[in-house]
């Protein structure tokens, strides 16, 4: 029988989280909103999924080698809110309290670390779930792979895919190619749209075929811009392309939670004013015995109220 794991978006979520939830601030006015959004998402996975195999993948700051190829490759995006910032180690450090696999590499995104170590895991007959509901990553779906955005409650499989977007999980990749993504800054094909995307790869199936029988096609406006904007077509697909080759644990035991830091996960739930997580069952420290002496008898109860009175 295949195990199942789960692979978090962690960096797409703590976005999620950080527009989601109201602000936030502790007793010290530092803001919390995007680590107790980010909390609850991961809380409800462990409480509804009980997942024995998981990992958290977080992107890095610093340019990735998707800037190599398009140095303008999210150029448009402001930089990250100062109060975010400030809160994302303590997402980071929270769950390495709860001694979940977290996984990031400078140079990649979480996606590229999901993507190879779906492939890695999914090529040993694992069941993989990605949690994510970035729209890249369904390129991922296969027969073993699928993936669920708990914020919506949906799962992406093939059938889900093929019924959105009118094309297999493995024409996505020509399909976006064509489309670009303006949130990316990822230019594709100016004027394509899904639909119009969708309609070319299910007539000649890739985007190499799109282009094969591009000289053929009537004379039109969309004619034009395939021809005019054909490198950027393909320049858009090696960018929205996935990373298969990023170093993962090849072992399902690389994916494997050990027992939470009770003691630590408190003690960051307190700093952080989250008084709702804070475990009920948290065992108390002991108490220091050294110095302390049994009294038995009246006699020697006698003897401590003389020294103390």
């Amino acid at each position: 029988m295949s195990d199942e794991v789960y692979l978090v978006d962690g960096s797409a979520y703590i976005y999620r989280a950080y527009h989601a939830v109201a602000p936030l601030t502790n007793s010290e006015g530092m803001p919390t909103h995007a680590v107790f959004g980010f909390m609850n998402i991961l809380r409800r996975l462990l409480k509804e999924k009980k997942p024995q195999y998981l990992a958290v993948a977080f992107d890095m700051r610093g340019p990735v080698f998707r800037h190599e190829i398009y140095p303008e490759y999210k150029a448009n995006r402001p930089p990250m809110p100062e109060d975010l910032a400030v809160q994302i180690p303590y997402i980071k450090e929270l769950v390495r309290a709860m001694n979940i696999p977290c996984f990031e590499t400078q140079g990649v995104e979480a996606d590229d670390i999901i993507a190879t170590a779906a492939k890695v895991l999914s090529g040993q007959g694992n069941k993989v779930i990605v949690v994510s509901g970035d729209k890249d990553l369904l390129q991922l779906v296969d027969d073993h792979v699928v993936m669920w955005d708990p914020m919506k409650n949906k799962i992406m499989d093939s059938a889900a895919i093929e019924e959105k977007y009118n094309v297999k999980p493995e024409q996505l990749l020509d399909c976006y190619s064509l489309m670009g993504d303006s949130s990316d800054n990822v230019p594709g094909v100016p004027g394509v749209g899904p639909k119009t995307a969708e309609k070319l790869i299910n007539l000649h199936e890739t985007l190499e075929g799109v282009y094969e029988a591009l000289e053929g096609m009537k004379k039109s406006k969309l004619k034009e811009r395939l021809g005019e904007n054909k490198e950027k077509a393909f320049l858009s697909r090696d960018l929205i392309r996935l990373k298969y080759d990023v170093s993962v644990p090849s072992d399902l035991s690389g994916y494997l939670p050990q027992e939470p830091d009770d003691e630590k996960l408190n003690d960051l739930y307190t700093r952080l004013g989250f008084s709702s997580m804070v475990k009920e069952e948290s065992k108390a420290l002991p108490v220091p015995t050294k110095g302390f002496k049994l009294v038995q008898t009246v006699d020697e109860l006698q003897s401590v109220v003389d020294r103390i009175s």
